[in-house]
């Protein structure tokens, strides 16, 4: 029954899942589970909508409505049970004793011949880009669910499984070696007084810096809040990978356009928002391109080649048991 995600994908939540259960088991961190009744009535909302809607595919099997809101649901129930898990490793991951790596990420920034500072300076000085990347930095979240969405709901059901195993895959493999360069980010290294820089309407970069240490600090405990586990990764942007994977998850669609801009946008903000260096932008591009080339090859499809990843929509007799050979 499953059209937008595959068995592999919930056997790696589980595998998360154990993790962020063993650490919290062992560790000085713990969960406030006063929240999760509602994440759990979420994740059971749209569990019960997926299969509602997939018998009703698999009733009238010619209707492709019906097997589309089947897998938006799926998607959906997927990227609820997905994103609580990996926030919980990104946050739990940063407990380890790692010396922060911001002087090695600003020499890799110099070596580029990158300003950080200067981009920095060149944003403040525009009130009307300030808005623009604050806003499409903090979109994250719902642009996932929205680029799912819009590709299920196009009927390319194919080309959403590719979308989640590549944003998934993606993810994780940020978090990990995120997990090994921690870094207090740009804006808190190059910038001491952010006070000198009244345009921004809130400080930029440093949202993360009161989890960052009390994570780090063995000296407390650490309570995890479900709803308040923000990205804390700054090698490799997360944010820029992101963007990459909505080019690829278009490619050659007719929204491919509008997406492209987006992230160029939104690509253009962590490193003011996210205090990140631009050698993690970089760095960020190189997992979405290789995974996403690594999971097309996989498939045995081409990369830029959407009638082999991901056009052809899969009606509703997609649900029907399977005859015997």
């Amino acid at each position: 029954m499953l059209q937008v995600t595959t068995r592999r994908l919930y056997v790696w939540v589980v595998i998360i899942f154990a993790v962020n259960s063993a650490i919290l088991a062992t560790t000085r961190a713990t969960l406030d589970y006063s929240r999760l009744p509602e994440y759990a009535l979420w994740c059971g909302q749209f569990a019960l909508l997926f299969w509602a809607f997939a018998r009703l595919a698999l009733r009238y099997r010619d209707n492709r409505v019906l097997a589309r809101l089947a897998g938006l649901f799926e998607g959906l129930f997927f990227l609820q049970l997905a994103w609580l898990n990996l926030r919980l490793l990104n946050h739990l991951t940063m407990m380890l004793p790692v010396p922060f790596k911001d002087d090695l990420l600003s020499s890799w920034d110099q070596a580029l011949g990158v300003n950080w500072v200067g981009y920095f300076e060149f944003v403040h000085q525009h009130p009307a880009l300030i808005r623009v990347l604050d806003q499409s930095y903090t979109s994250l979240t719902p642009l996932s669910v929205f680029a799912l969405s819009g590709l299920i709901l196009m009927g390319q059901m194919n080309r959403a499984r590719y979308f989640t195993e590549i944003f998934f895959a993606t993810a994780v493999l940020c978090i990990l070696p995120g997990a090994l360069m921690p870094a207090v980010a740009a804006v808190a290294y190059h910038i001491p007084e952010i006070s000198a820089y009244p345009n921004f309407p809130h400080p930029p970069g440093v949202y993360h810096l009161s989890y960052l240490d009390a994570l780090r600090n063995a000296a407390e405990p650490v309570v995890l809040a479900p709803d308040r586990l923000p990205g804390l990764v700054t090698f490799p942007s997360f944010h820029t990978a992101a963007g990459v994977l909505l080019c690829v998850a278009y490619f050659r669609t007719k929204l491919f356009l509008p997406v492209l801009g987006y992230a160029l946008v939104m690509i253009a903000s962590p490193p003011v928002f996210g205090g990140h260096y631009f050698v993690d932008l970089l760095a960020g591009t190189g997992v979405a391109l290789v995974l996403s080339w690594v999971l097309s090859g996989r498939r045995g499809a081409r990369l830029a080649d959407p009638r082999e990843t991901a056009d052809e929509p899969i009606p509703a007799r997609a649900y029907s048991k399977r005859r015997p050979a």
